[in-house]
């Protein structure tokens, strides 16, 4: 053979080498499908449950801020209290139409039903009631993950906040 031959031959093998160690590297950064993953969607998520949770926050002027709102606290800064106190928490699974009802402080009571949820955002109507006496009533789209605060009535010196957070 010539001596030709033996150098296209080579720059072939060293190609086809470069080629197998670039999809070799190629596949690191990508995910893994595991068995799991195969085996479809949890039940709950099947069924579109959105875990829903309603804290009861004090909202004053006192300067203390419960530690369990310390991930709220940029939101809460954009009211005019500084002080927050959690009063109460209440956590419900809601399928779509489904109806959670939160007693709160007052003689109140918070109800929110799950409308429809995506892989975005979950739509909830909240009513709040005083005794019998509807005080709110709107719907609103929470993205997933998240919390939205409905600010409340009066409450002694200071002010009821709903933090209604979603999770699916």
């Amino acid at each position: 053979m010539s001596t030709a031959h033996f150098g296209w031959a080579w720059i072939r093998v060293a190609l086809l080498k470069l080629v197998a160690v670039l999809l070799f590297l190629g596949t690191l950064g990508s995910p893994v499908i595991t068995a799991h993953a195969q085996s479809g969607p949890r039940p709950e998520e099947a069924a579109g449950k959105v875990r829903v949770e309603v804290m009861v926050v004090h909202a004053t002027h006192s300067g203390r801020v419960d530690p369990r709102l310390r991930n709220l606290q940029r939101q809460l800064d954009h009211t005019r209290y500084t002080g927050f106190e959690v009063i109460s928490t209440s956590s419900d699974s809601l399928s779509p139409g489904q109806l959670s009802v939160v007693s709160v402080a007052g003689g109140r009571k918070v109800k929110i039903r799950l409308i429809e949820r995506n892989n975005q955002q979950a739509r909830v109507r909240i009513e709040l009631y005083k005794g019998n006496e509807k005080k709110l009533d709107t719907t609103v789209s929470i993205p997933r993950n998240r919390t939205f605060l409905v600010a409340g009535p009066k409450f002694e010196g200071g002010v009821l906040i709903f933090p209604i957070t979603v999770t699916y």
